[in-house]
């Protein structure tokens, strides 16, 4: 058994822990029906089941009661996988086939780790490759822009430092999906941004030596 996993001769192995406390599935599939990861939590949040309580000490059980409490652990984690018409693992295999990962990794790992995986594969049918982290560290040293926090690499957004005291009449403004409309309009990807056509090099972005493709899209 590895640290964040276990490998099966005949089966697979899923963490339901790790599932049920990755907020994609609490938050957008099951509607935060529980608030903490606890078997007993999640199985009542999605089941409205709960798990045996004696109120004494495990050690204190009898064989039976120990055997009872077990089986009903059990009982439940795999119902969590079964209720709804198996929700969960329809949920599993169907992310599973779109970030091309195996089942038991989809268990354990976020949702930027199924996108990098579906990246990857994308690249590779595309013959592109795949560039080292040693790789990306090289190209960004020619960045002529300075950070304002400490310990980042690039300057980043501006922040305005807010008046102390108590405001009224005070108006919010926000902007709907702030970072993909930039990337859109602004036509930024890794394939974009510094490319090889000398004739892109003269649209530049502003306060920096970087320049943005013309001729590609994101």
């Amino acid at each position: 058994m590895m640290r964040d996993s276990a490998t099966l001769t005949d089966g697979v192995h899923l963490d339901l822990y790790r599932t049920m406390s990755n907020r994609a599935f609490q938050i957008y599939a099951f509607g935060q029906k529980y608030t903490d990861f606890s078997l007993d939590s999640v199985a009542n949040g999605l089941l409205g089941e709960k798990k045996i309580d004696y109120g004494v000490e495990l050690g204190d059980l009898t064989l039976y009661q120990t055997a009872k409490y077990c089986q009903n652990d059990a009982r439940l984690t795999y119902n969590l996988t079964s209720f709804n018409n198996d929700l969960l693992m329809n949920l599993l295999i169907v992310i599973s086939r779109i970030a091309r990962m195996p089942i038991d990794d989809i268990s354990r790992m976020g949702v930027s780790q199924w996108i990098r995986s579906l990246l990857y594969y994308e690249h590779r049918q595309n013959g592109i490759l795949i560039p080292r982290r040693q790789e990306l560290d090289n190209k960004s040293s020619n960045v002529t822009n300075e950070a304002v926090i400490k310990d980042k690499k690039f300057r980043g957004g501006l922040v305005v430092e807010p008046v102390e005291g108590i405001h009224f009449d005070v108006t919010v403004m926000d902007f709907a999906s702030l970072y993909p409309s930039i990337i859109k309009v602004k036509n930024l990807s890794y394939e974009t941004v510094r490319c090889s056509h000398d004739e892109c090099k003269k649209n530049t972005i502003p306060q920096t030596n970087h320049w943005v493709c013309t001729k590609k899209m994101v």
